[in-house]
């Protein structure tokens, strides 16, 4: 499951993401609000452990304003893992595509996606490309970065699956299974798009015709 946060109103309304988070992102409290999702998806995956109800991966994603604090990510992450206890494969990190070429001509920022992402591996963490062919660079990023699987921006399947776009999926997907990357793809709502997916052999489908974005409550019951 990937965690996404809501601002639910007294009046019960809700703010989506892009209603709140570029102010956060423009005044830095985008860094409290990450941790604090953070924390949320730690403490769950240690009740339901307590309780020995089923656990599974939760993707957890990441801002770029972290890229400017390395060590203080890692070391807050692994404060949460002592805390409760959680074994690190249950986390998954998310980083977008468009985060590692936000400078791509910068070479003190390369060095230090290359040394945030070294970090998180070597803690143990499973470490996500999201939103992958978004950017400009998207097969440049494949020799140099690592991590374990690819979410393909779900722009590729806007067009209802034109045959072209049915080709540069199948080429997409060809190159990242001889690079050894699991290959997950968003924005899937229709049946033609699981049928063809999973004779793609893509790995992981997520999107409406499965299910929207639910509350913990709702998704706890579901699971």
């Amino acid at each position: 499951a990937e965690v996404l946060v809501r601002w639910q109103k007294n009046d019960g309304s809700l703010w989506f993401p892009d209603s709140f988070l570029p102010i956060l992102e423009e005044t830095g409290e985008v860094e409290a609000l990450d941790y604090y999702v953070y924390e949320a998806a730690f403490l769950w995956l240690s009740e339901r452990m307590k309780k020995q109800q089923k656990i599974i991966p939760l993707s957890l994603n990441v801002s770029p304003i972290h890229f400017r604090k390395i060590n203080t990510f890692i070391h807050k992450v692994s404060d949460l893992i002592d805390k409760y206890k959680i074994p690190s494969q249950y986390l998954i990190f998310e980083i977008t595509e468009t985060t590692y070429i936000h400078n791509i001509d910068a070479t003190l920022y390369n060095e230090q996606i290359r040394k945030f992402t070294g970090k998180l591996v070597n803690e143990g963490f499973r470490l996500h490309m999201d939103d992958f062919g978004s950017g400009y660079s998207s097969l440049n990023t494949l020799k140099d970065i690592l991590f374990d699987e690819v979410k393909i921006d779900k722009r590729f399947l806007d067009d209802d699956l034109s045959e072209k776009g049915k080709i540069v999926l199948q080429e997409i997907f060809h190159l990242l299974k001889r690079t050894n990357k699991l290959i997950v793809c968003e924005g899937v709502e229709t049946k033609e798009m699981v049928d063809f997916l999973v004779q793609e052999d893509c790995d992981e489908l997520q999107g409406y015709y499965y299910y929207k974005p639910l509350e913990m409550q709702k998704f706890e019951a579901l699971i």
